[in-house]
């Protein structure tokens, strides 16, 4: 994630345009909670339920040559005691705890 230059981010239940987001500090905390994710690489497990964020991200390795996009779904679970992620191109599940969910939550629904 430390190649992260910029989120797409679009609400489930909302029709409305895709947020960007490609502030320095947003970007910064993102990359931090993001290498929070405690991923689950042995089972390919689906969404226990429907997303309420669907995310891309951007990822910048080489000045020279295109981003690389990555797409996430992401569910916050009622009681914002974690929040569960897909990583669409591994196929990977992945929770968080509830502090670094909470931030994740405020950033992205912002």
């Amino acid at each position: 994630m430390d190649y992260l230059s910029r989120v797409d981010v679009e609400i489930t239940s909302q029709d409305d345009v895709p947020e960007i987001i490609a502030e320095d500090e947003s970007i910064e905390e993102l990359r931090e909670i993001f290498h929070k994710i405690k991923w689950d690489e042995e089972d390919s497990v689906q969404m226990l339920k429907k997303e309420d964020v669907k995310a891309t991200l951007f990822l910048r390795y080489n000045e020279n040559e295109p981003e690389r996009l990555v797409n996430y779904s992401i569910s916050f679970h009622q009681d914002d005691e974690q929040s569960t992620i897909m990583n669409h191109d591994k196929e990977y599940i992945g929770t968080l705890g509830k502090e670094h969910s909470t931030r994740l939550k405020e950033i992205l629904l912002q």
